[in-house]
């Protein structure tokens, strides 16, 4: 089954509105809705049918459909006198709303999309200084944002591989400790083993004892002597020794894990420590942002 939200999440990775929403601290959740998975990419919807799913009124989202620089970026596709949208564009609709409720206007979004450039308000003092047009003052500004927003932004993917690294050495321990677990496991069940079958020879040697009658008499007969206790001997002295060895391979083994997990786990605190400043250094970078954007 096609799972829309993971071809949205893939087409607009590298779509300016929701970077700057990512970049404003809106959640996941929010970010990417729901209804998202009931769309299909193979089909197209009414104003009508898109309003639904964004819960707005059709003629809104006809208003935006008027402005010629939103259009460009929802990229409708006219039908006869009416426009249908398909997925991606239900999409750029919903971003478009996110972001206003940032208190961003539409001018906003127009220059945030490179449709427009920032005005500048006119002053009789500085008549070169006129509407519409960037001075190099406002022309640097806009520079070191975007400069900053770029380094925030490869910050935040430097720390989903040190998170994915930290998620895969946790995954290490935790089957270092499993391992651990099954040697100790292994070694507590060869020892009863062992216990077990000096009991037997205990209980043989007891019986043995006994006059010979009946099983133990038809067993050894009169004809022939054997050395019960002997034979009785050499075999738990076999079992003994096989256990023994087999006991100390797995101590050895159990050894080795011991200081494996041991060094796995020094690194895990490492790591840990690591991304706790990370994330604290990224968040305050984005705090510092996100003043300079109010500021302005």
């Amino acid at each position: 089954m096609v799972n829309t939200m993971d071809i949205i999440e893939t087409d607009f990775s590298e779509d300016p509105l929701k970077r700057q929403l990512e970049l404003y601290d809106v959640t996941a959740e929010r970010i990417y809705p729901s209804f998202l998975n009931n769309l299909h990419p193979e089909t197209t919807y009414s104003t009508t049918e898109s309003a639904a799913y964004l819960q707005k009124n059709d003629s809104t989202l006809r208003n935006y459909l008027r402005n010629e620089n939103l259009m460009k970026y929802i990229q409708p596709v006219r039908s006869g006198r009416f426009y249908r949208l398909n997925y991606r564009s239900i999409y750029r609709l919903y971003l478009i709303l996110v972001y206003l409720e940032q208190g961003k206007t539409i001018s906003d979004i127009e220059v945030l999309l490179g449709y427009r450039s920032e005005t500048v308000d006119y002053d009789p003092t500085n008549p070169t200084k006129g509407a519409h047009t960037l001075n190099n003052e406002m022309l640097g500004q806009i520079l070191k944002s975007t400069n900053k927003r770029i380094h925030l932004l490869e910050q935040e993917n430097i720390l989903s591989s040190q998170i994915r690294e930290y998620d895969q050495l946790e995954g290490k321990v935790s089957k270092k400790k499993m391992d651990l677990e099954l040697i100790e496991h292994k070694i507590s069940l060869s020892r009863v083993e062992v216990r077990n079958q000096q009991l037997l020879t205990h209980t043989l040697k007891k019986a043995t004892k006994r006059p010979k009658s009946g099983f133990f008499q038809s067993l050894f007969g009169k004809d022939e002597e054997v050395d019960v206790d002997k034979l009785i001997n050499e075999s738990l002295s076999q079992v003994e020794h096989v256990s023994s060895t087999k006991i100390n391979d797995l101590e050895n083994q159990k050894e080795d894990i011991k200081q494996e997990l041991v060094e796995l786990e020094k690194k895990l605190i490492e790591k840990k420590a690591i991304l706790r400043s990370a994330e604290q250094t990224l968040m305050e970078e984005k705090k510092l942002l996100l003043q300079e954007g109010a500021e302005k």
